[in-house]
């Protein structure tokens, strides 16, 4: 087998191990990012219980949840707290490009996202 077929049946084998954690990944990511999209200077008591039951799943990772609770703890814009949390999570660069993406975004926010932050928003709900 020639190098190049090597290194490709290699990156093949290492990044499949990977897809299942991304597609579980984008998925909680996504939805946060529609209950974000729906903000309105505070989560609504639906929007929290479900951003609640993000944080509490053993199945989330860390970030998932930091950024959960993040997103229930909003009274118009993040806690110094959490927005501490949200900055090492962007910061991260091992943390996905979609949950950093999110806590940009949550990080950012004041009373509601604005429309960029909607485009943004939308391009992580509907990927």
């Amino acid at each position: 087998m020639s190098t190049r077929s090597t290194l490709i049946v290699a990156s093949f084998l290492f990044l499949n191990q990977y897809t299942q954690v991304a597609v579980a990944d984008d998925e909680t990511i996504a939805e946060m990012a529609l209950i974000v999209m729906e903000l309105k200077h505070y989560p609504s008591a639906s929007a929290k219980a479900s951003l609640v039951s993000i944080a509490e799943a053993s199945e989330n990772s860390v970030v998932e949840k930091q950024i959960a609770t993040a997103i229930a703890n909003i009274q118009h814009k993040v806690t110094s707290a959490d927005s501490k949390r949200l900055t090492e999570i962007i910061g991260d660069d091992s943390s996905s490009n979609g949950a950093r993406a999110l806590a940009t975004v949550v990080n950012g926010i004041n009373h509601f996202p604005t429309k960029q932050d909607q485009e943004v928003l939308r391009t992580l709900a509907y990927r």
